[in-house]
C-alpha cells in the first residue's frame, strides 16, 4: 500500500518542487512525525525510507545534522520539506516500455533555492499490465516462523536440490566438533556435543551465522567440554540457538555447527586450528542459517510482522509527459535493492567473519526482520519475490554468490587464473565490515583466500594476489565526511596492504584487469603468526621498482583536498596544479587523514614525501595512478605508503612524467638505481 502523500505526488503531481528534462522533484513529508505515521501504517515507500534513514542513524543525530546545515524549519512559510521524492525516467527496456527511478531524500529547501540532500533510498517503478510477481495477499503470515513461510523454504530447497548442479556437494567431510540435536523426526529436547573423529556420523550438517552480542553466551571451554559432550537441555541455549536447531531439524538434518559451542573459547591453539579450516566448515554445510536481524543470541530468528509491508504496491503514475486529466501508467513499486537493505546491510552481515560464511555456504537461509531470504549458488529469492529477483531485476540473476567461483567442481582446481578478477569486489565488501578483535582482519578472510588460491594457483600476499600485485597496490580510501581511516596501534599488515587499515576501501579499476604498469614488485617478504600463509602477519615488506620522484602535498585556501606537486629537488616547483579534481584532473586519496596540517608541512620541509607513477607514457583514454610514499628510515632507504593519487588530464600527466634529469634521479633515496628506475623497500 501507499499513503495519500505518496499517491498525491506520483498520481496527481502534488507539491512539485522542480522539473527536470526527464523527471521532476516533489515535496514529500513536512515533518518526521508524518513520515513515521505513514511508515507505521505500512506505506511501502515511507516504511522503506524510514528504515533506511533511522535504522542506520539515530533520529537525534539526523535532526542535529539537518539543523546544522539548514537551520531548522520555516513553519510559517511552509517552505521546508523533511523529505522529498525525485522521479526520473530510468531506461528504455527491450519490451518497449519505460522504467522509472524514484529516490526519496532527507531534504531541506528554502525559497532562496538552497537545498541539501542528506540521505536517500531508491525504488524502481515498473510499468505492468500483468503483475510480475505472484499475488502475496493472504499468503504471507504475521510471523517468519510460520508454516506459510516454511512452505516457501521447502520449495526453494526442493528446486535447489533437483536443479542446481553448482550447489551440489558430494564430498563427505565433518568439522572437528558438531552439535547433535537427535533424530529430526523426533521431538527430543536434548543436545550433545560430538567429536567427529570419535564416533560414526551420517548425513549432513547445518551451520549458524549469528552475532555474539554482549550478553552471556553458552560456550565450549576446557571446563564445559565434558558436560556438553554428556548432553544438555535445549532450553539451556539462548533463543537464536534454539530456533536454529528447530530450523535444522525441519530441514531433516540432525547436526549443526555453532562457533561458540564447537571451538574451545579458552584455547588459542584450538581457535587457530579451527579458524584455519573455516572454508571447509562453510563450504561443506548443507545450509547456513543466518540470524540476519539479531544483534545477539537472545533475539532469535523468527519475527512478528505486518504482512502487507512485504507486498508490492501499485500506483497509477502520471509523469510530466502525460496528460494529468486523462493519462497514467500503472506501475509496480519495487525496492531497488531488497537484499542489500535487509541482508548485506543487516547487523549480522556488518560483521567481518560473516562475509565468507555467506559466500562459501552453498545455500543460505536469511531470517531478516520481516521476511525470509534465500541465497544459493544459482538463485536468490525472498517472500516478496518467491520466484526470484531475476524476474524483476534482470541484473540480479547471478546473485551475490557470483563473486565466488565454482570451487565445488574439481576440474576447476588450479586451472582458472581469471577468478582473481572477482577479488577486488570481495575486498571492497569485506573492508566495510567490523571485527570485535582487530587482529582477525586477515584471518576472517582466510577461508575465501584458500578457495581462490586453490583454484587460481596464485600466491596470496597480505590480502592481495601476486599475479596482479602491482595493480592491487592501487587501492584507496573513499572520502567519508563522518569517519576517517584508522591504522591499529598493534601491527596487523604492511602499510601497502589494505588490511593495515580499519576502513572501507576501494580497488583501482586496474585491479580488475591485469593492465600494463611501469612499477614492478621485485620481492615480497612476510612473516606469519602461524603456518597459515593466508592468516595473521607479524611483519612484512616489499621491494618495488619504478620511477621515484620527490613531491610536496599542498592545499589552497579552504579546500579540503590535497594536491601533489613536484618537490623542491625537481627544480621548478612553481607549476600550478590545483587541488580540485574538477579543475585540474587530479585527485589525492590519503590513507589516513592527518590530524593536523602541520604534520604534512613538516614532511614537506624535511623532503620525506615521494611518489611513483604506474606508467611512463601519456594515455588519453585511461587515468594515471600515482603511489604516494613517505620516507621513514633515511639510512636504510625504507618507505611507508600514505595513499594514492590519479590524474586524467593530459597536461597534469605530462607534469608528473616530466624528466627530472639524471643528476636528480641519482640522488633520490633508494636501495638500488639502474636504467632510470629506483628500487625502494616499503614496509
Amino acid at each position: 500500500m501507499l499513503c495519500q502523500i505518496c499517491i498525491g505526488a506520483l498520481q496527481y503531481r502534488e507539491n512539485i518542487i522542480a522539473r527536470e528534462i526527464k523527471g521532476m522533484t516533489y515535496g514529500h513529508h513536512r515533518t518526521v512525525e508524518t513520515l513515521a505515521l505513514s511508515a507505521q501504517q505500512g506505506c511501502q515507500i515511507c516504511s522503506r525510507t524510514w528504515e533506511h534513514f533511522f535504522d542506520a542513524e539515530p533520529l537525534v543525530y539526523i535532526d542535529k545534522k539537518i539543523e546544522k546545515h539548514i537551520g531548522g524549519t520555516d513553519e510559517e512559510e511552509g517552505s521546508v520539506w523533511f523529505t522529498a521524492m525525485r522521479l526520473l525516467l530510468f531506461a528504455v527496456l527491450p519490451e518497449n516500455h519505460d522504467r522509472y527511478y524514484l529516490s526519496c531524500y532527507l531534504w531541506g529547501d528554502y525559497p532562496t533555492g538552497h537545498s541539501l540532500e542528506l540521505r536517500s533510498t531508491s525504488f524502481v517503478l515498473e510499468p505492468r499490465q500483468v503483475p510480475s510477481v505472484q499475488s502475496v495477499n493472504g499468503t504471507i503470515s504475521n510471523n517468519t516462523g510460520s508454516n506459510e513461510s516454511w512452505s516457501l523454504v521447502v520449495n526453494w530447497m526442493k528446486n535447489c536440490l533437483e536443479s542446481h548442479p553448482r550447489c551440489h556437494n558430494t564430498r563427505s567431510w565433518y568439522p572437528t566438533r558438531l552439535l547433535d540435536a537427535g533424530d529430526p523426526t523426533s521431538d527430543g529436547s536434548d543436545v550433545r556435543l560430538v567429536i567427529s573423529a570419535s564416533e560414526p556420523l551420517s548425513g549432513r550438517y547445518c551451520t549458524l551465522s549469528h552475532c555474539w552480542g554482549q550478553g552471556p553466551l553458552i560456550q565450549l571451554t576446557s571446563a564445559t567440554m565434558q558436560s556438553l559432550c554428556a548432553g544438555f537441555a535445549l532450553d539451556q541455549m539462548p533463543k537464536t540457538f534454539r530456533e536454529a536447531i528447530l530450523v535444522t531439524k525441519r530441514l531433516g538434518i540432525r547436526y549443526i555447527w555453532i562457533d561458540s559451542l564447537c571451538i574451545k573459547q579458552d584455547d588459542l591453539l584450538d581457535w587457530r586450528r579451527e579458524a584455519g579450516q573455516m572454508h571447509r566448515v562453510y563450504s561443506n554445510t548443507f545450509c547456513n542459517i543466518s540470524a540476519a536481524a539479531s544483534a545477539d543470541s537472545t533475539q532469535g530468528l523468527f519475527r512478528d510482522r505486518l504482512p502487507h509491508t512485504t507486498h508490492v504496491s501499485v500506483v497509477n503514475l502520471c509523469p510530466d509527459s502525460l496528460d494529468l486529466d486523462h493519462d497514467f501508467v500503472r506501475c509496480e513499486v519495487h525496492d531497488e535493492c531488497p537484499s542489500e537493505r535487509h541482508i548485506s546491510e543487516s547487523v549480522l552481515n556488518m560483521r567481518g567473519w560473516v562475509l565468507q560464511e555467506r559466500l562459501l555456504a552453498p545455500r543460505v537461509l536469511h531470517f531478516s526482520h520481516n521476511q525470509l531470504f534465500w541465497e544459493c549458488c544459482e538463485h536468490e529469492a525472498c517472500e516478496t519475490y518467491p520466484k526470484g529477483f531475476g524476474l524483476v531485476f534482470p541484473s540480479r540473476r547471478m546473485g551475490t554468490k557470483a563473486l565466488v567461483p565454482d570451487f565445488r567442481r574439481t576440474a576447476n582446481i588450479g586451472t582458472d587464473h581469471r577468478v582473481i578478477a572477482h577479488w577486488p569486489r570481495i575486498v571492497e565488501a569485506y573492508s566495510g565490515t567490523s571485527l570485535t578483535v582487530s587482529s582477525d582482519k586477515l584471518v576472517a578472510l582466510s577461508g575465501l583466500a584458500n578457495i581462490f588460491r586453490a583454484i587460481s594457483n596464485d600466491e596470496y600476499v597480505a590480502g592481495m594476489w601476486r599475479s596482479r600485485l602491482e595493480q592491487m597496490l592501487m587501492w584507496f580510501v573513499p572520502f567519508d565526511h563522518d569517519r576517517s581511516a584508522v591504522r591499529p596501534t598493534r601491527y596487523r599488515a604492511p602499510t601497502w596492504s589494505w588490511a593495515s587499515l580499519d576502513k572501507r576501501i576501494a580497488m583501482s579499476g586496474r585491479a580488475l584487469t591485469k593492465s600494463p604498469t611501469n612499477m614492478f614488485v621485485r620481492q615480497v617478504h612476510l612473516e606469519f603468526v602461524t603456518e597459515d600463509t593466508t592468516g595473521a602477519i607479524k611483519s612484512g615488506w616489499l621491494d618495488l621498482t619504478g620511477c621515484l620522484k620527490p613531491m610536496r602535498l599542498v592545499r589552497e585556501g579552504l579546500k579540503e583536498d590535497w594536491a601533489v606537486v613536484l618537490g623542491d629537488m625537481a627544480g621548478d616547483a612553481s607549476i600550478d596544479v590545483s587541488a580540485n579534481y574538477d579543475d585540474a584532473g587530479q585527485s589525492v586519496k590519503l590513507d589516513i587523514a592527518p590530524s593536523d596540517d602541520d604534520i604534512i608541512h613538516a614532511d614537506n620541509a624535511a623532503h620525506r614525501l615521494y611518489f611513483m607513477v604506474d606508467k611512463d607514457v601519456i594515455d588519453k583514454i585511461s587515468s594515471m595512478d600515482i603511489l604516494l610514499l613517505r620516507l621513514v628510515d633515511e639510512k636504510e632507504k625504507v618507505f611507508e605508503r600514505i595513499g594514492i593519487a590519479w590524474s586524467k588530464y593530459e597536461n597534469v600527466a605530462e607534469y608528473f612524467l616530466a624528466d627530472l634529469g639524471e643528476d636528480v634521479r641519482m640522488k633520490l633515496p633508494c636501495r638500488s638505481y639502474e636504467n632510470g628506475l629506483h628500487t625502494v623497500r616499503i614496509i
